[in-house]
Parts: C-alpha cells; structure tokens; sequence
C-alpha cells in the first residue's frame, strides 16, 4: 500500500540491535491479538473500556491532528510557518495538547506544542518529566 522506504542503518542501529524492539517487531499482532483475548477472557467489557474504546479515541484525536489544525478558521496563528496551520484548542482536546499546531511547524524540532500558560500539553509533560532530565 505504502511505497518501501530505505533507511539508513546508522540512524537505527541501536534499535536493530535492541533485542525487545526485535521481538516486538516480529510479534506485533500476535502480541495485539493475545492482548485482545486475554481482556476479553477475563472480562469482555475490558475488552471494549480497557482497549477498543481507548483505541477509537486515539484513532479520532490522531484524525484531529491530521484535519482541525491546518485550516485557518480553525484556530489561531502564533508564529509565522509556510502553510495554514493553526493551534487548535478544539484539536487539542481531542489529541490531549497536540493540536497547539501551528508552533509545531514553525520550529518541529521542539517536543513542546503548547507555549502559552492555558495551551495544556501532556505530551511535553511526559516527555519533560521521563526523558529529558
């Protein structure tokens, strides 16, 4: 579906030497499918609460992402990018902070989004709070 992309092995390298990443690599939907299963074996409403659920709020606040947030009536501008896209407060609820777009293509390499005191952003908050130390 996708056209093959070549990447170069010294980006990954320590990925491809990771012996977890491997294994889930090779196991992805075996290791979904068993998840599914045992939710459901336990409880089938853990099932539906404790994965499809979660998973159809990813995949719309993901869609929010992708849509809300690159049109201009959709929010506001708060540095200057080559595009139309907006922060979002609408797409932010949705996405849990992502939606603060518009300073993400002005400078992407910036893991935070949200900048200003009320543009919540949990995912800037984990980042912060278990990676950068």
């Amino acid at each position: 579906m996708y056209p093959e992309a070549n990447i170069s092995p010294r980006l990954v390298g320590d990925m491809i030497r990771d012996n977890d990443i491997k294994f889930i690599h090779n196991n992805y939907f075996k290791i979904i499918l068993a998840i599914y299963i045992l939710l459901a074996v336990i409880n089938p409403m853990l099932l539906v609460w404790g994965f499809i659920f979660p998973a159809v709020l990813s995949f719309h606040g993901a869609a929010a992402i992708g849509v809300i947030p690159h049109y201009k009536w959709a929010g506001y501008r708060v540095a200057e990018s080559n595009d139309d896209s907006v922060n979002s407060p609408l797409a932010s609820l949705l996405s849990l902070g992502e939606g603060w777009h518009n300073y993400h293509h002005y400078k992407s390499s910036d893991h935070r989004h949200g900048h200003r005191w009320w543009e919540l952003d949990p995912s800037a908050w984990i980042i912060e709070r278990i990676f950068i130390k």
